[in-house]
Parts: C-alpha cells; sequence; structure tokens
C-alpha cells in the first residue's frame, strides 16, 4: 500500500492495530467520532506531511513511529500518547500545544525525534508542562507564541 497516497477517513468507525503501516499517505484527517489511534496504526508512513487529530483521545504505542511527519498539534482532548509513537521521525521539529493540561506521554514517547520547538498559548501551559514529570526534560525547548503565529509557521511547515 505504499502507492495509497490519499484515503478518505470519514465513512471509518474504527482504526486498527497497523492498518495504514508502511502506506503512501501524504494528510490524514482522523474524523470526530475515532477516539485511539491504534499501535503501529501509521508507522513507517514515509509521505505523511500532516496529521488533524481532531477528537482523537489516545494514540497507542509507535502509532506514528518513523513517520515523516515535520509538526503534530496536540489538542483537546488528547489525553495519552504512548510509548515510542513517534519514536524515529527524524523530521519531527515543531509541538503546537493547544492543551493546557499536558496529556500523559513516556520517555520514549519522542525518542530519536529532533524536537525544536514546544509551542503554547501561555505562560500558564508553560508552567504546568514544566511540573510534569516526562514534558519539563524538554522545557528548553518551551516557547509562547500567539495562535496567529502558530498558523503561520504550521503553513510554513505544511510547504516543505
Amino acid at each position: 500500500c505504499s502507492r495509497l497516497k490519499n484515503f478518505n477517513f470519514s465513512n471509518v468507525a474504527n482504526l486498527s492495530e497497523s492498518s495504514f503501516a508502511y502506506s503512501g499517505l501524504e494528510t490524514i484527517d482522523i474524523p470526530s467520532n475515532i477516539k485511539n489511534i491504534p499501535s503501529n496504526c501509521f508507522a513507517g508512513c514515509l509521505n505523511l506531511k500532516s496529521i488533524n487529530l481532531n477528537e482523537v483521545e489516545q494514540i497507542e504505542d509507535e502509532a506514528f513511529q518513523t513517520s515523516s511527519l515535520r509538526y503534530i498539534k496536540i489538542q483537546n482532548p488528547l489525553e495519552t500518547i504512548g510509548k515510542k509513537a513517534f519514536e524515529g521521525s527524524m523530521l519531527l521539529t515543531d509541538i503546537f500545544v493547544e492543551r493546557i493540561l499536558p496529556p500523559k506521554i513516556f520517555s520514549s514517547t519522542f525518542y530519536g525525534c529532533p524536537i525544536r520547538n514546544i509551542y503554547f498559548y501561555s505562560d500558564v501551559q508553560v508552567d504546568i508542562f514544566i511540573r510534569d514529570k516526562n514534558w519539563s526534560k524538554y522545557q528548553d525547548y518551551f516557547k509562547v507564541i500567539s495562535p496567529k503565529d502558530a498558523k503561520v509557521l504550521i503553513n510554513n511547515l505544511r510547504s516543505l
């Protein structure tokens, strides 16, 4: 399925483990009825540029391992990002955080990712994330920006 570039997820009720692993998907828009991204679901998607998680509550272990995502948006209601969920995603440099409370992550969630920037919309968010054991190790990358600036940055990352 490496030739699969696009897929309409709007009629999908559930995703299965490894269901789109190593596909050629470039963009993914998860419908709001899907709450869980299973293990290895999009692992090895080397053409993947963007994902809209919408109402996803949980990203399981290794779900996006070695994908080519350059950024992710952490939105409500995302509560858990599993072990090695983005491990080896060598282009993942930017994380945009819309949540006030940190989702649960593990020491291996972003293992091997060259994260340079974790953007927040308020100092309050930064203070809360700094107090979280697993997020605090990234505090040197924490930056506060406006939603408008975030939109510009995301558009620039999409065009790369």
